[in-house]
């Protein structure tokens, strides 16, 4: 079941994916400008050492941009070696806070909607399949019509109860069924009125 979960989600996810990666792009393309001016101008040989390997290509701020987001690596760490000014600084503090309260959340909630999604519909195919097997026991005669007189008289069978309990309606109400899901009121209940009455009324 999970791994149909995730396959089902994968399209979804993938999309979500591919706008992280364009989000960290558009921030390593600053960062790694901020960082190679950084080392241009520093005369500290230790501090341009760890800024040319976090900030010194697209490759590596885009790995350190995915660790921080991902908790590979302290942040706090990270922007100690970027660069003293304010703008840089505040950059990072802004992708930080949108990476976490935003995309993850998003990619979170692309899987949870995923998986509402799926199990709806298989909750639908179940009652689909009840409605199937209740019709097909309902329908004595085989004419591909349930009448009022087949309905009331296979109220007992586990079929019927089946499909009453997946439509949400009590046993002593399953006469009043029939006059329900009977839309053109001719007295007859046809397969698609059964199902599609059955499916209405969940």
């Amino acid at each position: 079941q999970l791994c149909y979960l995730l396959l089902a989600s994968a399209s979804s996810f993938i999309w979500a994916a591919l706008l992280m990666l364009i989000m960290m792009y558009c921030f390593a393309v600053f960062l790694t400008d901020q960082g190679t001016e950084f080392v241009r101008r520093s005369d500290i040989p230790e501090n341009n050492i760890k800024v040319q390997e976090y900030w010194g290509s697209m490759g590596s701020s885009i790995k350190s941009l995915f660790m921080a987001m991902t908790g590979g690596i302290d942040w706090r760490h990270l922007v100690e070696h970027i660069g003293r000014n304010w703008l840089t600084a505040s950059v990072f503090y802004g992708y930080i806070t949108f990476s976490v309260l935003v995309m993850l959340n998003l990619v979170t909630g692309v899987f949870v909607d995923g998986a509402q999604r799926i199990i709806k519909e298989d909750k639908e195919n179940d009652v689909i399949r009840l409605a199937a097997e209740a019709f097909a026991k309902l329908d004595v005669d085989m004419s591909g019509d349930i009448t009022f007189e087949e309905f009331s008289s296979h109220l007992e069978d586990d079929s019927i109860i089946n499909y009453c309990e997946a439509v949400g309606v009590l046993p002593d109400q399953a006469l009043d069924l029939f006059q329900v899901l009977d839309t053109n009121g001719n007295g007859e209940l046809s397969i698609s009125e059964f199902v599609e009455g059955c499916l209405r009324l969940r």
